[in-house]
């Protein structure tokens, strides 16, 4: 199978329109440092256990929650209006992946079933049985591949056909000796995957290089240290950036067995390049301020916001980060909106609460 040039890569990654310096917000904004606007907006409609929120242009959005009894809600991002539809044909009681196919329909992997959502007909196709899901990644001839794993440490790549819902392993598993748990899935510029991660806490610097020529896995560059709840984006050369995260340890005492106690470090600001065709780490520019647990969205010019404990923006012009916010609390689901962004955020026990990010200033 030849290689293709990975183009849809998360969830979290979508773009959107590039922030123009004002500080014109509405009343009860916050203004960031490039004039952008952050705005808390009320949201009535009662919405428990938030897994997933997919995009289907800047207006409006798929919305799946409800433990066990799986709804799907259509979310309007302009009004806030949400229209309950066709609920998903399956239960979902652990964290689904899903994206936007070629044809605008949207599928959704949870709980080993996989079942794609049709608008126009408000349906969903008969569910198929899937293993392990744990990454999506679309490629631009319209292809959908998932990454995949049993038992901890059998890792698999499957091909998805959009005509019958079902899938197709490529090559042998990497299985490995070891229970590796990929903290990172990266789809390469060459159409290639690359897995970061590794197995017990102290080694999470593992990384493996799934090849679409030969259908095949092999050992790649390891990490330069050790990090867990990190990010990576993709830049214009095709080469990626990994960057934020922590270090954790186990904590042991003498010759006693290792009583599980988990040491964190704090987050990290350190970045790494991978280039693609060489297969080699270098390092980059280092975050405006250290952080983990991120989450990114892809500006359409060229610019990528990524937030964590804090916001802040990366630049491939300049090869360099700036801080937009400190000490905020975003969520993890973000879909366009007109011009900005809405940012989703699953709030235990409660209904999701929701942020609005207008560029520039504007308002709406």
């Amino acid at each position: 199978m030849p290689k293709r040039q990975a183009t849809a890569l998360a969830l979290s990654l979508m773009c959107l329109a590039p922030a123009i310096a004002s500080a014109d917000c509405p009343l009860g904004a916050e203004a960031d440092r490039l004039g952008g606007c952050w705005e808390p907006v009320s949201f009535d409609t009662e919405i428990d256990d938030l897994w997933a929120a997919i995009s289907f242009d800047a207006e409006t959005a798929l919305i799946i929650s409800g433990y066990g009894d799986t709804q799907s809600h259509i979310l309007d991002t302009q009004t806030l209006a949400m229209t309950t539809v066709a609920s998903f044909p399956g239960r979902i009681t652990r964290a689904p992946v899903a994206t936007r196919l070629s044809d605008g329909r949207i599928l959704l992997v949870g709980n080993d079933i996989s079942a794609v959502y049709d608008r126009g007909s408000n349906s969903w196709q008969s569910p198929q049985p899937v293993e392990g899901a744990r990454q999506l990644l679309v490629f631009p001839d319209g292809a959908t591949e998932l990454v995949s794993r049993r038992e901890y440490h059998n890792w698999f790549v499957q091909e998805f056909n959009e005509a019958d819902g079902s899938w197709n392993q490529l090559g042998e598993p990497l299985d490995s000796t070891q229970s590796f748990d990929f903290e990172t899935v990266v789809p390469l510029s060459d159409g290639d995957i690359l897995l970061l991660g590794g197995y017990e806490m102290d080694s999470y610097s593992v990384a493996w290089r799934f090849d679409q020529d030969s259908n095949s896995w092999s050992e790649a560059a390891h990490l330069p240290e050790v990090r867990v709840d990190n990010e990576w984006l993709r830049t214009a050369s095709g080469d990626v950036l990994v960057f934020g995260g922590n270090y954790r340890s186990f904590e042991c005492f003498g010759d006693e067995e290792c009583d599980g106690e988990i040491v964190d470090d704090g987050a990290h600001d350190s970045v790494w390049r991978y280039l693609t065709e060489s297969g080699v780490w270098e390092d980059a520019a280092p975050l405006a301020v250290s952080d983990k647990e991120l989450s990114t969205a892809a500006l359409s010019d060229g610019r990528v916001l990524v937030w964590g404990d804090h916001v802040q923006v990366f630049d491939p012009t300049l090869n360099a980060w700036q801080l937009l916010r400190q000490d905020v609390a975003l969520g993890t689901f973000p879909v366009p909106s007109g011009s900005g962004l809405l940012i989703l955020r699953d709030v235990p026990g409660e209904s999701f609460s929701v942020t609005r990010w207008t560029p520039g200033g504007e308002t709406t």
